[in-house]
């Protein structure tokens, strides 16, 4: 008879301990839900909002971006191309179409014209980069297979706009510097400056574009 009153009273203990561990467990899962769901909730507090946050202010076109507004429209270039700095520049015309893309972030720029007496193309994408707080330009053309890209700052006036980058030179296989200056004259008309080491390892201007509006 004992035995059995143990048993029985056993049991029971382990009902109630079942019970409890199955009431915890539940109770656990309600309170996970409610702070994964609070979490989400948009009042700025929670990780995933924030992370939200950064992702939406690298992605947003700002100040910077209009800054480029300017080279907006269909432009007609008289360029110079110094192959030497001691030589005379081979003048040359070209066009140039710029237009906003992917909401406003990027400026494409077509290009077409001659480079030595040949069909010269050149595509390029000129915006600012949020979170490396410069801005950024890649270009590719009909004469390489290679893109150059480069990144620079503009002036407080709004006007000056100095990238640096690199491209790879045929002759030797190694990375040469670059820079280019574009400097807004007024809202018909800008300049286009480019800098690369000369025979004597100097940075010389091998071209320059005037853009004037069409």
């Amino acid at each position: 008879m004992e035995s059995k009153t143990n048993k029985r009273s056993l049991g029971v203990a382990l009902h109630h301990l079942l019970l409890t561990v199955a009431l915890v467990g539940v109770t656990a899962l309600i309170t996970g839900r409610a702070m994964s769901d609070d979490k989400k909730q948009p009042n700025g507090e929670g990780p995933e909002n924030e992370m939200m946050g950064k992702w939406v202010a690298a992605g947003t076109p700002g100040e910077f971006h209009k800054k480029l507004d300017a080279f907006v429209g269909n432009w007609k270039g008289v360029s110079k191309f110094w192959m030497d700095p001691s030589q005379e520049p081979q003048a040359s015309e070209a066009t140039m179409t710029v237009t906003w893309i992917l909401g406003g972030r990027f400026l494409k720029q077509e290009y077409k014209g001659e480079v030595m007496g040949q069909p010269f193309e050149g595509l390029g994408l000129w915006g600012y980069d949020n979170l490396k707080k410069k801005y950024t330009a890649s270009w590719a053309d009909n004469m390489t297979t290679a893109i150059m890209s480069e990144l620079g700052t503009c002036d407080a006036s709004g006007k000056t706009f100095t990238l640096i980058g690199s491209h790879d030179d045929p002759m030797t296989g190694k990375a040469v510097a670059v820079k280019s200056i574009t400097r807004i004259i007024n809202k018909d008309k800008h300049v286009l400056e480019m800098y690369e080491p000369g025979p004597d390892g100097k940075m010389f201007k091998n071209l320059e574009i005037t853009y004037t509006r069409k």
